[in-house]
């Protein structure tokens, strides 16, 4: 089998996360209006919980919208929106847009990096402006353009760049820890293996 990428294995691990409340909340309020377009076309006689816990497990063989995960969240809400006559069938998600999620995933993490290393690199502006410039040089593209992958070396490179960029602090100036509230740091360190990853990535409208 062959190894995957440090930028392959981020991507996963990235859409393995389970969904946020706000996203939950999104998937309840588009499978009560495709429920009620069931009901009023004489399609189902379920009540709703019985009804959208079938057809979750008819869609990804789960029940519970709490076990659903990034990668499979609009996949989910493609179905609802299609079962409540919003969309057309054809717009059920394919290859094309599965990899369209998951390069808007990557470039919130890396704008996420780019606050995080702001320090290094003269302010979040800064160390967006030098993110852009690697991808332009080594990947001939522009953010917009560039792949999940693409997008994921730019982000293992800018941390691996950032201690370089970073000036040592005075004797008189405490250090800041990088941990919040003893939760676990959230960036990807570019020398070891990928960390979990935010569960927060906003869907694309």
């Amino acid at each position: 089998m062959k190894e995957l990428g440090k930028d392959e294995e981020a991507i996963i691990a990235q859409g393995a996360f389970f969904l946020n409340r706000e996203q939950v909340k999104e998937l309840i309020l588009a499978a009560q209006d495709a429920w009620r377009k069931q009901k009023e076309l004489g399609l189902t006689d379920l009540p709703f919980e019985d009804w959208r816990k079938q057809t979750l497990w008819d869609m990804i063989c789960k029940n519970s919208f709490r076990t659903v995960n990034q990668t499979e969240f609009n996949k989910v809400l493609d179905v609802f929106f299609v079962l409540s006559g919003k969309r057309s069938p054809g717009h059920l998600r394919c290859s094309k847009m599965q990899t369209n999620d998951e390069q808007r995933r990557a470039i919130w993490r890396l704008k996420e990096t780019c606050k995080e290393l702001a320090e290094s690199f003269d302010g979040e502006e800064g160390a967006m402006r030098y993110a852009n410039s690697l991808i332009e040089k080594i990947h001939k593209t522009k953010l917009a353009d560039a792949t999940a992958k693409q997008i994921w070396q730019v982000i293992f490179t800018l941390k691996n760049r950032a201690g370089k960029h970073t000036k040592p602090a005075s004797p008189q100036t405490p250090q800041i820890c990088d941990l919040k509230g003893g939760q676990e740091k959230t960036a990807v360190d570019a020398s070891g293996a990928v960390p979990p990853v935010s569960p927060f990535s906003p869907r694309a409208c």
